[in-house]
């Protein structure tokens, strides 16, 4: 799927009021989480969503519903402040608007006399009542922690849809999907999932969405359209590394620079890609011959 139509799609369900599950899947690194924050953004400075409420939570080390549903809550936040991370002042709004939700009659509930036990007991049963009309993006869906079950999460999924009127996301991995995971997700996405987005950009589509519009950046972004490198958590990583060596060569001239970030973005993509993916030594030898030398290029 391109990433216009991508693009497209999730700005009309950001843009809808209407309750709505929809799932990015994609290989590895390759930048969904990245791309949806992004798109996130773009539509929020657009003024273009139907919701103002928004939480991010990743599964990665969460093990039960309960903390599934209480994280939900502690990161939600308001998307005026969007991009700033949930902080103790986001929390303490939240449990505000709980308590005026709740009104009055929710004061005995949290009475000084109540025991710590109590008070956490009872703020992670009420807190699932605060979640009404927000935005919802559960990330890392493949790295759920092993106590908790997929069709769990997928429950839950459709019970914000359909009870509270939440629009929810959900990225994932499903080439490192576990066998049980993967049968839950196959059996129960036609119920919850409304639609499925593949998330497979072109090398062209990565340095566009990861590569800042500089000189340098142009260069870089030359050699990973060469390699075929489509995984953007590469990218980022030769970027950085990249800002590390610029200036120390910055005495010398331009073709030294040339050559050193050609290098710079092979052995970058070698180290940390998969190694189903990377060149053996064989072929960086023949990669390397593919790009001109200093003393051939052209002054």
């Amino acid at each position: 799927m391109s990433i216009k139509v991508i693009e497209s799609q999730v700005a009309r369900f950001l843009q809808r009021e209407v309750p709505e599950v929809i799932s990015i899947k994609g290989a590895w690194g390759v930048g969904k989480t990245y791309a949806w924050h992004s798109y996130l953004s773009k539509a929020r400075h657009q003024k273009k969503i139907g919701l103002l409420r928004y939480s991010y939570v990743s599964l990665f080390g969460i093990n039960s519903l309960k903390d599934l549903k209480f994280a939900i809550f502690e990161n939600m936040v308001d998307l005026s402040t969007l991009g700033r991370k949930s902080t103790v002042e986001s929390f303490r709004n939240n449990i505000a608007d709980l308590l005026s939700q709740l009104g009055k009659k929710s004061l005995p509930l949290f009475s000084s006399n109540a025991l710590v036990s109590h008070y956490h007991s009872m703020l992670d049963s009420l807190s699932f009542l605060a979640l009404d009309k927000t935005i919802i993006c559960i990330d890392d869906f493949e790295r759920k922690g092993n106590s908790i079950e997929a069709q769990d999460i997928l429950g839950l999924i459709s019970q914000l849809k359909e009870q509270k009127r939440c629009k929810v996301v959900l990225i994932l991995n499903d080439e490192s999907l576990r066998e049980d995971s993967s049968i839950d997700y196959g059996r129960l996405r036609e119920k919850v999932i409304d639609s499925e987005l593949r998330f497979d950009p072109t090398p062209e589509d990565c340095v566009q969405i990861a590569l800042k519009q500089d000189r340098v950046a142009k260069l870089l972004g030359e050699n990973i359209i060469k390699l075929g490198i489509n995984n953007i958590r590469i990218i980022k990583k030769i970027e950085k590394l990249a800002e590390v060596l610029v200036p120390q060569l910055a005495d010398y001239d331009q073709l030294v620079l040339s050559q050193a970030l050609r290098t710079l973005t092979l052995l970058t993509w070698c180290y940390y890609g998969p190694a189903s993916h990377v060149p053996d030594s064989s072929s960086l030898v023949l990669a390397r011959n593919r790009w001109p030398s200093i003393s051939s290029v052209p002054a």
